[in-house]
């Protein structure tokens, strides 16, 4: 959910349209306190496409492996548009989209390190600032500060996937992650690095301020 296309204020988007004039989905949404919505669904098969496709490098199945994981990031990049333009945008679908999105990440980085797909060293690098911003996020959401994630770091994100999808790449074509193209990959995944830390120290100030506002 990307953008300004799932970023959700206090309240569900529904919670203004009356209830005889909702949507199908609206209504749905409705019952389920948020939980059932289309970009909810797509976000969920999202996460459950890179899992997959994770699995699959167990087997040796590289290129189904790359296949799974690219479609499932497209799903995380369809499930905000597809929340936007069905008007289902939460609080609720913005924590299961941050929660999906890191779930997958750090399973990629884990198994993409155990595979020698990339340097453990820097699979940490991103996996720790990935769990520190995670953290950030859920506390954030559960004492209801209103914190949504930086444009930068959704910009960061893009460049760490598209790292990521290079050594998957790169370990179908049975090339090693240390070719020129793997070494131009950890270098899109270093700038990404600095862009996502710089969001999440912003961030993280954002939750102090929000904390502070609170105890005044």
């Amino acid at each position: 959910m990307h953008i300004d296309w799932h970023l959700a204020a206090a309240a569900p988007e529904w919670a203004s349209v009356p209830i005889k004039k909702r949507t199908v989905w609206q209504r749905m949404a409705a019952r389920t306190h948020g939980v059932v919505t289309p970009g909810n669904i797509v976000s969920v098969l999202g996460v459950i496409l890179v899992l997959a496709g994770l699995f699959a490098i167990w087997f040796d199945h590289y290129w189904l492996s790359l296949l799974l994981i690219a479609v499932g990031r497209l799903c995380d990049l369809a499930d905000g548009v597809i929340a936007h333009n069905t008007h289902t945008k939460s609080p609720v679908g913005e924590g299961v989209d941050a929660t999906c999105d890191k779930i997958g990440a750090l399973a990629t980085l884990v198994v993409y390190a155990a595979a020698g797909f990339i340097w453990w060293p820097a699979a940490a690098l991103v996996g720790i600032r990935n769990i520190i911003s995670g953290l950030i996020g859920l506390i954030g959401r559960h004492r209801r500060y209103g914190l949504h994630p930086l444009p930068i770091g959704k910009i960061a994100t893009v460049g760490e996937w598209l790292a990521l999808l290079t050594f998957g790449l790169l370990a179908a074509l049975g090339w090693s992650h240390t070719s020129t193209l793997g070494l131009v990959s950890y270098a899109v995944l270093g700038v990404s690095v600095v862009l996502a830390t710089y969001a999440t120290v912003w961030y993280y100030r954002l939750f102090c301020a929000a904390r502070n506002r609170n105890k005044a």
